[in-house]
């Protein structure tokens, strides 16, 4: 393997190991820095290994700005008002897509696994 390839391996499976990091950690809003993140690690894994996974990626226009309504009290007069946060990205939409891109990686046998510690002996 020359040396080109082993650092296209190399980076594959660190932008992998992040992609499962991710995936094992998400938190309960979707937002932009970590959809940022999460398509950069994308494009990370096209660059490293060629494989065309641009239908995993999340575009800006998926994103939806989140209502959060609350009653504020003022000199005795209650009034309602709509609080907007930042764009977030569904979390389903989220899962399936990390979970569709890691799926798929691991279908074209991408990377190898290494085996890390000691297997049983066959049984005679």
């Amino acid at each position: 393997m020359d040396q080109t390839a082993q650092l296209n391996a190399a980076e594959f499976q660190r932008a992998y190991a992040q992609l499962q990091a991710m995936k094992s950690n998400i938190p309960g809003n979707v937002t932009e820095p970590l959809l940022a993140e999460y398509n950069g690690l994308v494009d990370r894994v096209r660059d490293s290994c060629g494989l065309d996974v641009s239908k995993f990626r999340i575009a800006n226009s998926e994103l939806r700005r989140v209502c959060h309504s609350g009653g504020i009290v003022d000199f005795n007069r209650e009034t309602h008002r709509n609080f907007f946060g930042p764009p977030e990205c569904d979390r389903d939409l989220f899962l399936r897509r990390i979970d569709g891109l890691l799926m798929y990686l691991e279908s074209q046998n991408a990377t190898a696994k290494p085996v890390i510690g000691f297997a049983n002996p066959p049984i005679r």
